[in-house]
């Protein structure tokens, strides 16, 4: 994942209907880790509803947030997710 597709993905995704909380504020190449922390609401418009909730017949689980770890130099990304 290139910096360019992480920032359309998750910073200035148009289906975002609030701000994402992103650390630090502005990042490129260069820079070493970003961090974008998402609500419930803002994991379910960049995901998609189906993605953050789930279960059985037993239980039912709802992601409760959710953070995205991003390393520019190394084309990665890490998914750290709470329910």
């Amino acid at each position: 994942m290139d910096t360019a597709f992480f920032r359309s993905f998750c910073v200035d995704n148009s289906s975002l209907s609030q701000p994402v909380e992103v650390t630090p504020s502005t990042f490129d190449d260069s820079t070493p880790v970003v961090v974008v922390e998402l609500t419930f609401l803002a994991a379910g418009e960049v995901l998609g509803v189906s993605k953050i909730k789930g279960g059985n017949r037993y239980a039912t689980t709802y992601l409760s947030s959710m953070s995205i770890v991003f390393y520019p130099a190394e084309q990665k990304c890490r998914l750290w997710l709470t329910v």
